[in-house]
């Protein structure tokens, strides 16, 4: 299900135009970042293991800290011009510009944030000045634009062919264009590890996804807009497919193909794992957690950080091979910064 993600005011722009201000400073300057929720929904602050808001806090030398605003206070804010340095939100922008709390970073753009002019993003800026005065203006910056997101819990979505990746490491990085080719770097990777390091023998592919949304990615079905067995639209053209009929649109069909063929090339040496059909959602994670599954409907974290605690080098871990067909959908969905996730 699509979500519009928060809209960030374009204060944001304030960090880097005042770079050089506050990098030299005795004392962090105090920057408030609010978000209109109470801390346990928030959009903005959460588990950060990548340790971004510490990076942004060193690189610009200031304490940032975060607001967390009912909807009572927003609007009180609004009224008052009393609000954050930085708001996350998509309500009320209209309020925004008439009460003059956001600043046109138009001017600032070409020196400042450069990349907002060119490519995806300047699909986006064009998009995002239509909500300016008249579309004069840039005043509300997007999410997020042209990648797709980042996972922060032991379960996250990745779209492409999911590998792991010290094991497809060995093999040279083969490339992989299609189904085929997929299948065979999955079976080359058996053939040199039928058994993880610690005696769990492997399978060629784990999955708790049925309904063909994962393998849409794999080609330009990810363009047809969700329904795996019922009726589908291509985002593009608004045609209409039934995907219970239609076989060269239905994503349901064409994952079970690809289970298909998983089968009839892993019964024989028990590298197709019956149990995928039966398995509790319990039993799969533990699974993964342990590495044995070499390919994966989606991309998981819980293995490598499990061996990075042993192995602070360690390559042992899911990872995306990118495909044209998600790299197409992830842009279309992320220019008007919404989440394709």
């Amino acid at each position: 299900m699509k979500r519009f993600h928060s809209l960030i005011l374009l204060l944001a722009v304030f960090l880097v135009m005042h770079l050089p201000a506050v990098a030299f400073a005795e004392d962090r300057v105090i920057l408030t970042i609010g978000d209109i929720s109470d801390r346990s929904n928030s959009r903005i602050d959460g588990d950060d293991q990548l340790g971004l808001w510490q990076y942004l806090e060193d690189q610009l030398n200031v304490e940032i800290r975060f607001v967390y605003l009912t909807p009572e206070a927003y609007a009180t804010g609004l009224a008052s011009g009393n609000l954050p340095d930085i708001v996350a939100t998509n309500n009320n922008l209209a309020m925004i510009l008439d009460n003059g709390v956001a600043l046109n970073a138009e001017p600032y753009l070409a020196e400042y944030v450069p990349n907002m002019l060119k490519g995806d993003a300047r699909l986006a800026h064009d998009v995002f000045r239509q909500l300016g005065y008249q579309g004069d203006g840039f005043y509300f910056f997007p999410q997020k634009i042209g990648y797709n997101g980042i996972g922060y819990s032991s379960s996250y979505y990745n779209r492409g062919y999911i590998v792991r990746w010290d094991y497809y490491k060995e093999l040279g990085y083969p490339p992989i264009n299609n189904e085929e080719d997929y299948l065979n770097v999955l079976l080359q990777m058996h053939a040199n590890h039928p058994f993880t390091e610690e005696g769990y023998p492997t399978y060629l592919f784990g999955t708790t996804n049925f309904q063909g949304y994962a393998t849409a990615f794999r080609f330009e079905l990810s363009l047809d807009y969700w329904a795996a067995y019922k009726y589908q639209n291509n985002i593009f053209t608004n045609e209409v497919f039934d995907g219970y009929v239609d076989h060269e649109h239905s994503m349901f069909w064409t994952i079970m193909e690809w289970y298909n063929r998983l089968y009839r090339a892993g019964k024989e040496d028990g590298s197709f794992d019956l149990d995928i059909y039966s398995q509790t959602s319990e039993q799969y994670e533990v699974k993964c957690l342990r590495g044995q599954y070499l390919g994966l409907v989606n991309g998981k974290s819980s293995l490598y950080s499990e061996k990075i605690k042993t192995d602070p080098e360690t390559l042992a871990g899911y990872a995306s091979v990118p495909t044209a067909a998600a790299n197409q959908y992830t842009n279309v969905y992320q220019l008007p910064g919404l989440s394709a996730n």
